[in-house]
């Protein structure tokens, strides 16, 4: 297996250089966030602002029914009024209802009317706003294509190592690969370094062996097995593959 680890220790060194080339493409939006929270801003006080238009609108046009509904109303009880033989008390009930219609035209009025300048108002934030999401938007996107520019080397450089990688993981067994791509999806680092005491040369290890990443003791026949290569321990504790140089 000393094949094998010394393929997953040079992936590793391969993703560790992936990661931090993504990190840097990945402080694009954080880097830009303030100008997505003012753009998202802005959207939603439009949004508001050509409901609160629209809604005004169709206020004001209920009532400008309505005026028109009690005007002809009022030209009817005109003609009633001028019909002859009328009694009095026809007459004076006549008198109540074009009071009413007439004291209903003038709230209907005010009504559309107080409503035709809510609508003209935010018609006039819309307007304002529109054209501020629009500075917003051309400001965000000159930052961007800024920001962009200036990683372009790590773009590429990035695609490059892609590239590389998949190459590089054709040599790995698949069984190796397996492991290494499920501790990676828990740990960024998916090998850790087995530290304490090791004599190669006198054939000594030391009861000091520990997993570099979470700290855990190996045991000596855990040990003995990783020193060996011919199969795949994984730490106990953090289940990161375990080597030693």
């Amino acid at each position: 297996m000393e094949d094998v680890i010394a393929q997953l220790i040079r992936l590793q060194e391969l993703d560790r250089i992936r990661d931090k080339l993504q990190r840097r493409l990945d402080q694009v939006p954080v880097r830009l966030k303030s100008h997505t929270d003012a753009i998202r801003a802005l959207e939603d006080a439009l949004s508001a602002q050509e409901q609160l238009h629209w809604a005004a609108k169709a206020e004001s046009d209920r009532a400008e029914l309505e005026v028109k509904s009690k005007e002809e109303e009022r030209e009817k009880i005109k003609r009633q009024m001028n019909a002859p033989k009328l009694s009095n008390r026809e007459y004076e009930m006549l008198q109540e209802a074009m009071a009413g219609v007439l004291a209903d035209i003038n709230s209907h009025t005010d009504q559309a009317v107080k409503a035709m300048q809510r609508a003209e108002e935010a018609e006039t934030q819309v307007t304002d706003l529109k054209g501020q999401l629009d500075k917003a938007r051309t400001e965000y996107a000159e930052a961007k294509e800024k920001l962009e520019s200036g990683l372009g080397d790590v773009t590429g450089d990035l695609a490059k190592r892609d590239r590389e990688r998949k190459e590089k993981v054709k040599d790995v067994s698949s069984d190796a690969l397996q492991v290494y791509e499920r501790v990676r999806r828990k740990h960024k680092d998916a090998l850790a370094l087995v530290e304490g005491t090791i004599d190669r040369a006198a054939g000594r290890i030391g009861n000091d062996l520990h997993c570099s990443a979470c700290y855990m003791t190996i045991t000596a026949n855990d040990a003995v097995k990783v020193l060996g290569r011919k199969e795949i321990v994984t730490c106990k504790s953090c289940v990161r593959i375990l080597y030693v140089p």
